[in-house]
């Protein structure tokens, strides 16, 4: 696509071809993009869980539930709504 040729091109470009502007421009950029990246993914958490929810009880309680944790706190015995 013409953002991968682009991207591919800045790339392999020395960076003293580039003016300060762009280089102090290349933050608002990444902010940016990571910005979108988090919108991305929590709008797809949101369709999980309609779609979990979608399902109807019956199905979601079918389904396999933690059953404990890893980690520093894995010996802790955790009451099931915490596990979700």
């Amino acid at each position: 696509s013409k953002y991968y040729t682009s991207v591919s091109q800045a790339l392999s470009k020395d960076i003293n071809t580039f003016s300060k502007n762009q280089i102090y421009s290349i933050p608002d950029y990444k902010i940016s993009i990571d910005w979108i990246s988090r919108n991305i993914s929590r709008l797809l958490y949101i369709v999980n869980l309609l779609s979990l929810a979608s399902m109807g009880q019956k199905r979601v309680s079918q389904l396999k539930l933690a059953g404990g944790i890893a980690g520093p706190w894995s010996r802790l015995q955790l009451p099931i709504e915490e596990r979700k």
